[in-house]
């Protein structure tokens, strides 16, 4: 969610501002290399759901460094675990149910339209899988968290 922001600070701080168009298309490479190479592939509507709210949290992350880089501000957002619903582990994989929420930097917009709707408690269900030693997100969906 926050990476390329401490590159960018440093960009910003030479080059004065950057143009919006390109934190978008900074974001959207973000996403490609983020779900070509990192995760499995998935082409369902919860995978690219997924994607499509990390394109987002990357873009206004990444305006954010800019603001930081002019304004002396330097916090980041961050996840903040609400409560673990369950979980469950056997051979095959790793299944995780929790509810979290994106908690934006101090002075980042709080509108939870600008993190995809993130800034907001959120269920999530993930899938783990072994695969050449290492756990790999194999399914992840996210649906709004209801009683917060």
């Amino acid at each position: 969610m926050n990476a390329g922001t401490d590159v960018l600070r440093g960009w910003a701080d030479t080059a004065g501002t950057v143009p919006d168009e390109c934190l978008d298309r900074l974001a959207e490479q973000g996403r490609i290399a983020y779900s070509q190479t990192i995760f499995t592939t998935h082409s369902d509507v919860a995978w690219q759901n997924y994607y499509a709210g990390q394109q987002e949290l990357t873009a206004q992350s990444l305006r954010n460094a800019v603001d930081a880089s002019t304004e002396g501000q330097g916090n980041q957002g961050r996840f903040e675990l609400l409560k673990e619903i369950s979980s469950s582990a056997t051979e095959n994989g790793t299944f995780l149910k929790f509810d979290a929420i994106y908690r934006p930097a101090p002075g980042a917009p709080a509108d939870p339209s600008d993190w995809a709707g993130l800034a907001k408690p959120t269920r999530w269900y993930v899938e783990l899988v072994p695969f050449d030693g290492f756990f790999i997100i194999n399914y992840i969906e996210q649906n709004p968290a209801t009683g917060y």
